[in-house]
């Protein structure tokens, strides 16, 4: 039995991240792990699961509505701030998790390091734009072909500009992160050199070149009615069998689908 369902593996959304920084300081108030980091903390999360080593290096977090959605109150933009320094070793944390180029921190930030600062990160909440995720030929050990398709509606970048402007005002223009002279460090992102520092160009270029997954990808397996061409599953998560073509006496295996259902 062949099942045609052409929904499998389209549709692909996810919380497209980037991020944005560092904001110096001029006071010594954020984590920074080579000179802050004591045996005491250690000892006080192995007893109580308490302390810097409890936290995930996630000062606080909020969510904003940009000037695209409709619904304001809808936020569609999530704003992050970390309260970690420009640590060494966030260059390694930047390669292996969010796929950063090797050297990248190094030629970037390298004159900064062990400096106080702060960094933040946005993601889009509500993206419009859509990517797949297909096979990669019929040998199950090959890895799938996986196209996020970041950025492919227009309004999702200016999300992304918007949000990332809105940091840069709430680091440098509030009371709170004034105080501490707190101020995005004047050195382009890498590629970015060309355009004017902090200009709508400068931030849409900066958010092609660190965004990143959150690891949330969805929606490759849509719940629909029988009638949706698109649809995978009912809304009792059965498959839908509308485009059924069985070869004479033969079963024929189809993939998993549940491999792509992030529901």
């Amino acid at each position: 039995m062949k099942v045609d369902l052409p929904g499998v593996g389209s549709g692909m959304q996810d919380h497209a991240t980037a991020f944005i920084g560092p904001f110096l300081f001029d006071d010594a108030i954020s984590y920074l792990p080579n000179r802050d980091r004591k045996l005491e903390d250690a000892e006080e999360y192995a007893k109580y699961g308490t302390g810097i080593y409890a936290t995930n290096g996630i000062a606080s977090l909020g969510y904003i509505a940009s000037s695209v959605t409709e619904d304001k109150a809808w936020a569609d933009t999530q704003v992050f701030q970390f309260h970690v320094g420009i640590d060494s070793g966030l260059g390694f944390v930047l390669r292996n998790i969010f796929g950063f180029k090797s050297g990248m921190w190094e030629e970037w930030l390298g004159p900064y390091s062990e400096r106080d600062a702060n960094f933040g990160a946005l993601n889009i909440a509500r993206p419009k734009s859509t990517g797949t995720i297909r096979l990669k030929s019929a040998n199950p050990e090959d890895k799938p072909v996986i196209d996020p398709g970041y950025f492919t509606h227009p309004d999702d970048m200016k999300v992304m500009v918007e949000g990332m402007k809105f940091l840069v005002n709430m680091f440098e223009n509030t009371k709170a992160f004034g105080a501490h002279g707190a101020k995005l460090a004047p050195v382009p992102y890498p590629g970015c050199e060309n355009v004017p520092f902090k200009s709508d160009q400068y931030w849409e270029c900066v958010a092609r070149h660190v965004t990143s997954t959150l690891y949330h990808a969805t929606s490759t397996c849509k719940m629909g009615r029988e009638d949706d061409p698109m649809a995978v599953v009912d809304t009792r998560l059965r498959y839908i069998y509308m485009h059924i073509v069985v070869h004479k006496n033969n079963i024929y295996s189809i993939i998993n689908i549940l491999i792509f259902c992030f529901l």
